[in-house]
C-alpha cells in the first residue's frame, strides 16, 4: 500500500539558523511510512531547492543557489523522515520553504527559515 493510501500528515518544525552554519529543515510523515519510491520536491517560493525522484536526487531543476549546498538523506526516506540538510545559510535562504511530495496527492508544510547573526560581546 503507498504512502498517500495510509495516511496524509507530514509534520514540519520551523527552523532558525545561524549565517553561515547549516540547519536542517524538518519534515516528516506520521506514521512511518517508507517514502523511498515517491516524487519529492522542497521549494522555497518557486526555486526549486531539492527534487528526490526515481530513486535518486534529481538536480536537473535546481535553483543555483542551492547547488551543492542541500543534503537529502536517502536512509531516513524508509521511515517518513523528508528532512533537508540546507549548509551554509546565507541572508537570501530566508524565507517559507514549502515540502511537496508528488504522486495522486500533493501535500504541503511550510517551514520558515529565519536568520540571526551572531554578535559577539565586548
Amino acid at each position: 500500500m503507498s504512502f498517500l493510501k495510509k495516511r496524509k500528515i507530514m509534520v514540519c518544525s520551523p527552523s532558525t539558523v545561524q549565517l553561515g552554519r547549516d540547519v536542517v529543515l524538518s519534515c516528516r510523515g506520521e506514521p512511518q511510512s517508507d517514502l523511498t519510491a515517491e516524487t519529492l520536491e522542497w521549494k522555497c517560493g518557486t526555486a526549486f531547492v531539492h527534487v528526490y525522484r526515481s530513486g535518486g536526487d534529481n538536480f536537473d531543476d535546481q535553483d543555483l543557489r542551492f547547488k551543492n549546498r542541500t543534503i537529502l538523506n536517502h536512509q531516513n526516506l524508509k521511515d517518513g523522515n523528508v528532512s533537508l540538510t540546507l549548509t551554509k545559510v546565507t541572508k537570501e535562504d530566508e524565507g517559507n520553504y514549502t515540502f511537496c511530495l508528488l504522486n495522486c496527492f500533493t501535500v504541503f508544510c511550510r517551514v520558515i527559515l529565519s536568520y540571526y547573526a551572531y554578535v559577539s560581546a565586548p
